[in-house]
């Protein structure tokens, strides 16, 4: 009619709305039981075997808190498989702000475990002075504690004051400018302060745990995972550095949000429980931490037996000089403490040291006046120099 309203009588469209594809939602749920088949097959191995030496070592509290985090870290691939279609508005409500509670408190319990485990032994085998350290796990649980602590305050305002909800963006549009393809993704208006909130907390403990790792280098493999960790570590950030762009460029992709977020979660738990656990039921299959040295026949003359261990000379070689180091590490230390305790004495004492060469010389002085056939001079000047050496 020669304006440019849209008329009241427009034939209907079909909108592309964008879901997944049962296909990619059926891998995301495969993915999401090995993780939780892993969880809790290591959890169970940990238990069966808490009393023998390389589970002992490894604090088995910690090892189930792990899996615990890997297992609440799975679940949180369900709410990503949820769409509109299935549970309507308010099911893709909840399943937007469970998907944050779950991730946070799967990596937090996870990492802050690692790190409460690692620093526990660190605590024990560097200690600088020969005594006997008793560390209980409730020493070490606090900074775990104050990390899952922190992420439920932040998580718990934010679902107070802005939860997520889900929201539809436009695709495409007709030449009426009706949408004819449309996707749904999550949002609020003030989730930015919440999303940095959470982000620092959980790198913090994730940084947290690999300087805890550094630190136990060179502690033997049954009582620390360190150069594991360090590459659990490595996957990990190598998954999020390829995954993170993947999401902020095809964030309107519904398809492909869920299966980069998938991937990085089921890497994460992957690296996380292979890189500690397998190393871990090798040892114990091979039963080398278990079996006790054996006292060889040979005689070295001195009346000392040599002791030999069911090991590789490589790896006994590798633990020689990770002892000599740690050895000569506290030699040095031990010098220093004993060079700044004499410096001490020494300060402590000059006073004294004054007094008795001043008084001995006044003494000397007096004799030399009486001077009896130097016989008392002579005694006198050999106290002198005793006394001086004392």
């Amino acid at each position: 009619d020669g304006t440019s309203d849209i008329p009241p009588y427009l034939p209907e469209i079909t909108v592309e709305d964008n879901l997944y594809a049962k296909s990619l939602q059926i891998v995301a749920l495969v993915l999401c039981g090995l993780i939780l088949i892993l969880s809790i097959a290591f959890s169970t191995w940990t238990h069966v075997n808490r009393k023998k030496r390389v589970c002992k070592a490894s604090q088995p509290l910690f090892l189930h808190i792990i899996c615990a985090g890997t297992f609440i870290l799975g679940i949180s691939i369900l709410p990503l498989c949820i769409d509109g279609e299935v549970t309507g508005t308010y099911g893709s409500d909840a399943a937007c702000m469970a998907f944050p509670w779950l991730v946070c408190i799967g990596v937090s319990a996870t990492f802050s475990a690692i790190y409460s485990k690692t620093h526990r032994i660190n605590l024990v085998f560097n200690a600088k002075q020969f005594r006997r350290v008793t560390v209980k796990p409730i020493d070490v649980l606090v900074p775990m504690l104050v990390v899952l602590g922190a992420n439920v305050v932040v998580l718990a305002v934010w679902t107070a004051l802005a939860p997520l909800e889900t929201k539809t963006g436009v695709v495409a549009t007709d030449a009426f400018d009706r949408a004819i393809e449309v996707y749904h993704y999550c949002d609020s208006d003030g989730k930015l302060p919440y999303g940095i909130s959470l982000f620092v907390i959980n790198i913090g403990a994730l940084l947290l745990a690999s300087y805890e790792a550094y630190r136990a280098k060179d502690i033997p493999l049954e009582y620390a995972e360190s150069s594991y960790i360090f590459k659990a570590t490595a996957c990990i950030l190598l998954v999020c550095f390829m995954g993170v762009p993947v999401l902020v460029i095809a964030y309107d992709n519904p398809s492909a949000v869920l299966f980069v977020f998938t991937g990085i979660i089921f890497v994460t738990s992957c690296c996380v429980l292979l890189f500690i656990f397998v190393p871990k039921i090798r040892i114990n299959r091979k039963g080398s931490s278990d079996q006790p040295p054996i006292i060889s026949q040979a005689d070295t003359g001195r009346g000392v037996k040599i002791l030999s261990h069911q090991r590789s000379r490589t790896k006994l070689a590798e633990e020689n000089e990770r002892l000599k180091r740690y050895v000569q590490a506290s030699i040095v230390h031990i010098k220093e403490e004993v060079k700044e305790l004499e410096e001490v004495e020494i300060e402590e004492n000059k006073p004294l040291r004054e007094f008795i060469r001043t008084s001995l010389t006044k003494i000397k002085d007096d004799v030399e006046e009486i001077d009896m056939d130097g016989l008392v001079l002579s005694s006198l000047t050999t106290i002198n120099e005793d006394e001086e050496n004392s």
